[in-house]
């Protein structure tokens, strides 16, 4: 009863202080927790963590440090959700301890460590501890495959998503929608864009999300011209499109300069939510800027409910662009005044407004706040910096 209980609470309490309560109610009355118990704790902090970040940390940890005297953590499942845990919130430390510590770790905690370091950013570790896996257990199943397919993020891992794409080929399942976008977006990740195309036209019945990994993968590399294709063709096959599918087109759109075609597409969608969206929006607000349109950009940002950093960088960029530099020294100003914190694309897109004695006083005031945020190290804020002193007339 006490672990259903906690069960409830972990599952519809997203800060996890319910589940907690349950269990210290349960050790109170003498009842002793089992793994069960903190496989509930541990894994009911995976909800939110923009709200409850630190506090879940903490309170993990405990559930953690009671779980190792009992010997606990050795047990596969509540070793399973430790490693998570510990991945969720980037110790990948401690989620490589937990999973050693397992006397017989299944397939499930070998994909649970090997997720950990892929979205951590550490594709290395990851594809080297799936070389590791293949020598010490049975064969890996979809949902590991799946995930080396994730950490093969540039040129250098392609060989190893070539090899987890022709595993899936023997398996017979490259057909299916999830897996072969999976393997589509890792072909777009290691800059092997007609390998991409390929498999993206032998999946059958194409979704909205695999229509938009193609579509994103053509404007990363260039492909500007197929991406708005794309974008019509999904429609004509009927697929409609969602705010990413848009974002997509606009982009590409953008970075042809093609104003009169981006406006007609940005009409498609006005007076709806999707107007009001802060990614549509600043992809909006790019459209506009690179063609010259600051006045529409200024109106897209009206519309939205909501602003972030990147909305803020697009906006100072634009005026930059259009040698409004007051105006881009105001809307960083402003952007300070409400608590967001400017990062490196941020300077570089202000600094490049710095022109003449008054851009000087400027850019020494941002120098010292460069400094204060620990980023002067950065090469290329760096060399915009000594740009910036020699178009203001300092080369000191």
């Amino acid at each position: 009863a006490w672990n259903v209980m906690m069960a409830i609470h972990a599952k519809h309490n997203k800060q996890g202080d319910m589940a907690i309560f349950v269990l210290q109610q349960m050790q109170e009355k003498g009842a002793l927790p089992d793994n069960v118990s903190f496989v509930n704790i541990l894994s009911g902090h995976h909800l939110d963590l923009d709200t409850c970040l630190r506090k879940c940390r903490r309170i993990s940890e405990q559930v953690h440090a009671r779980v190792l005297p009992q010997g606990m953590h050795t047990h596969v499942i509540l070793g399973n959700a430790i490693i998570n845990m510990y991945s969720v919130f980037g110790k990948l430390h401690d989620a490589h301890l937990a999973f050693y510590d397992i006397l017989d770790p299944s397939i499930i905690s070998w994909t649970s460590m090997l997720q950990g370091y892929s979205r951590n950013g550490q594709s290395h570790k990851c594809l080297a501890l799936f070389e590791r896996m293949k020598q010490e257990v049975t064969l890996p199943d979809r949902v590991t495959y799946m995930v080396i397919l994730e950490a093969c993020v540039d040129e250098s891992t392609m060989v190893n998503g070539k090899k987890a794409h022709a595993c899936l080929v023997a398996m017979g399942i490259t057909s299916n929608i999830e897996v072969g976008t999976a393997i589509m977006q890792m072909y777009g990740n290691c800059c092997a864009l007609e390998d991409a195309r390929k498999v993206f036209f032998d999946i059958g019945g194409k979704n909205v999300y695999s229509w938009n990994i193609m579509i994103g993968i053509n404007v990363k590399h260039g492909q500007y011209i197929e991406a708005i294709q794309l974008f019509q063709q999904m429609q004509i096959e009927g697929v409609s499109p969602d705010k990413y599918s848009v974002v997509g087109c606009v982009s590409a759109h953008a970075s042809l300069r093609n104003l009169l075609q981006g406006k007609i597409l940005h009409t498609s969608f006005a007076s709806t939510s999707m107007e009001e969206d802060i990614v549509v929006g600043t992809a909006l607000v790019s459209l506009y800027a690179y063609s010259g349109s600051i006045e529409c950009a200024k109106l897209a940002v009206q519309k939205l409910t909501e602003r972030d950093i990147v909305l803020y960088n697009a906006m100072i960029a634009a005026y930059s662009q259009e040698g409004k530099d007051c105006e881009a020294h105001q809307l960083f100003n402003n952007m300070y005044q409400l608590a967001f914190l400017p990062n490196k694309v941020t300077f570089l897109n202000v600094l490049d407004s710095c022109v003449g004695y008054g851009g000087l006083i400027v850019g020494k005031r941002l120098h010292v706040q460069i400094g204060n945020v620990g980023l002067e190290s950065d090469i290329f804020l760096h060399t915009t910096l000594i740009t910036m002193y020699g178009k203001c007339g300092d080369p000191a």
